[in-house]
């Protein structure tokens, strides 16, 4: 059974046990959820929750904070959806203070996914 609470937190989320491995050419991408129902790549990050969130390694002053893993594991979900004629990549982040720094984040890295809403 998952344990962590990070695991916890993704079932939450994707109603699976487990973690679906795809490929795409040569690479293996690891996706939480999805396609849903609507047509949406669906991945979870545990952040903590609101008494948590200074501990956390999705913190911009955390520690082990490193945002080219965030932006890397974006660019092949995106790929892997825009392979599969999905919808777009929704996030669902465990904390308001979590979810804050992910819009900037991912729209600098990569605006034509947020130009149209979808993503």
């Amino acid at each position: 059974m998952l344990k962590r609470v990070s695991f916890q937190y993704q079932r939450f989320v994707t109603h699976t046990d487990y973690e679906q491995v795809r490929k795409l050419g040569d690479r293996k991408i690891h996706v939480d959820g999805g396609p849903d129902a609507n047509g949406f790549m669906v991945e979870s990050k545990w952040t903590g929750n609101e008494n948590q969130w200074a501990s956390s390694q999705y913190n911009p002053a955390h520690t082990h904070d490193d945002e080219s893993k965030i932006t890397s594991q974006a660019e092949k979900l995106l790929d892997l959806n825009d392979a599969l004629g999905g919808n777009g990549l929704r996030y669902a982040i465990s904390s308001p203070q979590g979810a804050a720094p992910f819009p900037e984040l991912l729209s600098g890295k990569f605006p034509e996914h947020f130009a149209d809403g979808r993503d």
